[in-house]
C-alpha cells in the first residue's frame, strides 16, 4: 500500500471510528499508534531524568481509551501503550522549553494532531512546571479533527479546539508545536503553514521529520536551535530533528 493510499484509509477511518477501540483499528494504528516496545523503553528511560512526581494512575485512564496494546511497565506494575510514553516525553520537553523561554501562559496551537492525545497531556502536565495552559488549537483536516473531538470528549477535554486551517484565526497565539507532521509536508503546504501560522508564534517547538520529496528543513528555520531527536526514530543515514525557537 502506497503512502498516499495509508493516509486516505486513515482519514476514512477517523470519519467511523469507534472511539471504544480505534487503537486497534490497523488503519488508524499505523499513523497514531506505532510506536514499538523498544522505543517506548527508551523514552520512559528519558521521561525519568525529568523527575517529575506525574500522575501514572491519571496517565494510564487517558491512555487505555481506545483500548490500546499497553508494553512498556512504568511504576506500581503500570502498563502503557509505548505511543503513550513518547506523548509524554514531548509534553516534558515542550514545557521544559516553555519554562526555559520565561513563559507562564500559553497558548498553543499544534499543527496535525494524531488523535488529540498531546493536547491533553500538556494540560495535565502543566501544573509541574508552573505553567497555564490558556488555550489550544489543534489544525488538521475535517476527518481528523472528528476523531480528535470524540478522543477529547471522552477525556473530558472538550475546551481544547480542533479545526481545519481555513477556520483558523491568529489570536495571541503564542506557542507552536508540530509532532513529525509539519516536516512531512511537501513545500507547497510547509510554505503555506508557515506564512499563516509559524511565523506569526513567537516561540515553538517541533519535530522535524522529513517526506522523501521534501528531505530538507525547510529556510524558515534557518538559525533557530537544532538539535537530534532523541530517541532518533528515523531510519539512517537520515535523522529527525528537534526545532525550537
Amino acid at each position: 500500500m502506497s503512502v498516499d493510499e495509508r493516509y486516505n484509509m486513515f482519514r476514512l477511518s477517523c470519519k467511523n471510528a469507534d472511539i471504544s477501540k480505534f487503537k486497534r483499528d490497523p488503519h488508524l494504528r499505523g499513523i497514531v499508534e506505532n510506536v514499538s516496545k523498544a522505543y517506548g523503553l527508551k523514552y520512559s528511560n528519558n521521561i525519568q531524568k525529568y523527575k517529575k512526581d506525574l500522575n501514572w494512575e491519571r496517565i494510564k485512564e487517558l491512555n487505555d481509551i481506545g483500548n490500546p496494546i499497553n508494553e512498556v511497565s512504568i511504576v506500581d506494575n503500570i502498563k502503557l501503550s509505548p505511543t503513550t510514553l513518547r506523548y509524554v516525553q514531548f509534553a516534558l520537553d515542550m514545557l521544559s522549553h516553555a519554562k526555559k523561554m520565561g513563559m507562564k501562559r500559553l497558548k498553543v496551537v499544534e499543527v496535525g494532531g494524531g488523535y488529540g492525545f498531546q493536547s491533553v497531556l500538556l494540560y495535565e502536565i502543566s501544573k509541574l512546571f508552573g505553567i497555564s495552559i490558556d488555550a489550544y488549537q489543534i489544525l488538521d483536516l475535517p476527518e481528523v479533527n472528528h476523531l480528535q473531538r470524540c478522543f477529547l470528549k471522552k477525556a473530558d477535554y472538550s475546551k481544547v479546539k480542533c479545526l481545519t486551517l481555513n477556520e483558523y484565526s491568529f489570536a495571541d497565539d503564542n506557542f507552536f508545536i508540530s509532532n513529525y507532521a509539519l516536516g512531512e509536508f511537501d513545500r507547497e503546504w510547509q510554505n503555506i503553514y508557515i506564512s499563516k501560522v509559524v511565523s506569526k508564534i513567537p516561540h515553538g517547538f517541533c519535530c522535524w521529520n522529513f517526506s522523501p520529496s521534501n528531505p530538507n528543513i525547510h529556510e524558515y528555520f534557518k538559525g533557530i536551535s537544532l538539535k537530534e531527536e532523541d530517541p532518533q526514530t528515523n531510519c539512517h543515514p537520515i535523522k529527525s530533528y528537534i526545532i525550537s525557537w
